[in-house]
């Protein structure tokens, strides 16, 4: 019950930050660097892997991939062996929820 609890509460907070962390930062630019605008701006890495632990197979698997979709990245999950019938459910809503 608790990895439940910790996995929900990871996704809610991925879910409410996310505007956040995708907005646009602007930074002091140097003298040097003459009239410019510096700004930092997230931009998603491509492809991310996760890999999810026997142990708390729930809660090592949904909160990366929560936040690594919410980067814009697609992801490949590799769940534990271990676990199969996590995995099974997993594969089940996962290819019933995302595309």
């Amino acid at each position: 019950m608790t990895s439940y609890k910790i996995t929900v509460t990871e996704i809610e907070d991925s879910i409410a930050n996310m505007t956040t962390w995708a907005k646009t930062r602007s930074l002091d630019t140097t003298i040097m660097s003459g009239p410019a605008f510096t700004y930092i701006k997230p931009e998603p890495y491509g492809v991310a892997l996760v890999m999810s632990a026997w142990n708390y197979p729930l809660y090592t698997a949904i909160p990366p991939l929560v936040q690594a979709i919410a980067a814009g990245n697609c992801v490949v999950l590799k769940p534990s062996e271990i676990a199969p019938n996590t995995s099974k459910v997993l594969t089940q809503l996962i290819e019933k929820y995302l595309d």
